[in-house]
């Protein structure tokens, strides 16, 4: 697994030939040079606009990373800004949040301090590479968290063909799916109702006490995938009615809805719009383009009709 850490500053050494450091400046260096540190790590529910027409609710870790650049000439730093936030949004969730410029009398450096965001960095050791926000990639990280929770306990898929099972076991499934929250940033949602059973023998009280067990791990878990899932909702566990062969088996099941954002490229502004016209309903539609009225033209549009 690549740390943020390690990705910060791949990201930052080509810029400055290899003068970018963690948390302070080595003495008699090089300039232009750069710093970064993590300011903070705290948990939050927000939303973060990605553009000013698009917004994505985020909960969870939000992590804020200082970036600094250091110059004797303030143009080194402006310059800097502007390629750092390029290297640095290349990362995959992290975005600009703010920034500064200022000047150090001691050092008589000018400086641009940048503070760039990220999401549940954090929140698990793990972090699955791909398509982390796919179905199957959720349930299979499921699955990994669950085989850590409960080692030398059967971890699987849930199939109602099996007849018998050993135990103990554990058997995940996915009942449904439903539309989730649309949040005007591109990407499809689905709210998936998943349920697992925790299989024990019928001994004493195992069976509830793992499912107990389970109910607390799942809480606030995004399974290694960042902000490509929702935290679990409707948490609840009871006694099931699954009863895998002739008996002898204890069953509880714990289940939870979590909202799954699946991996849909954002469609781009179309960059050939040439000029802007408006209908009115009920006439509207590509039937209807030769009735539009022209309501401004872009610069070097030559065009006076749709």
């Amino acid at each position: 697994m690549t740390l943020i850490e390690q990705q910060i500053a791949a990201a930052l050494m080509p810029l400055v030939e290899d003068r970018a450091y963690p948390v302070t400046l080595p003495q008699d260096t090089l300039y232009p040079a750069i710093t970064f540190n993590r300011l903070e790590a705290v948990q939050t529910e927000e939303d973060y606009r990605l553009s000013p027409l698009k917004q994505r609710q985020a909960r969870g870790t939000r992590s804020l990373f200082q970036i600094t650049a250091w110059s004797k000439k303030y143009s080194d730093c402006v310059t800097l800004l502007r390629r750092c936030k390029r290297e640095m949004e290349a990362i995959d969730g992290v975005y600009l949040d703010n920034t500064a410029d200022g000047y150090e009398h001691e050092l008589n450096l000018y400086t641009c301090v940048m503070e760039f965001a990220l999401w549940c960095d954090l929140d698990d050791t793990e972090t699955l590479n791909g398509e982390t926000g796919q179905i199957n990639s959720v349930m299979i990280a499921i699955e990994s968290n669950l085989m850590r929770l409960l080692p030398g306990v059967d971890v699987g898929q849930y199939d109602p063909q099996v007849s018998r099972l050993s135990a103990p076991s554990v058997r995940l499934s996915l009942n449904s799916m439903a539309p989730g929250i649309d949040y005007g940033d591109g990407r499809l949602s689905a709210n998936c109702d998943i349920t697992v059973f925790c299989i024990y023998p019928r001994t004493g009280y195992q069976s509830p006490e793992i499912a107990m067990k389970v109910m607390d791990h799942i809480r606030y878990n995004h399974w290694g995938l960042s902000e490509t899932v929702s935290h679990p909702e409707n948490l609840r566990a009871e006694a099931a009615d699954y009863r895998p062969g002739k008996g002898g088996y204890d069953v509880w099941q714990v289940s939870f809805s979590q909202t799954v954002y699946l991996n849909i490229p954002e469609q781009e502004d179309n960059p050939d719009a040439e000029s802007i016209f408006m209908g009115e309903t009920p006439d509207v539609g590509e039937p209807n383009i030769d009735q539009y009225d022209l309501v401004s033209k872009i610069p070097g549009d030559s065009s006076d009709a749709p």
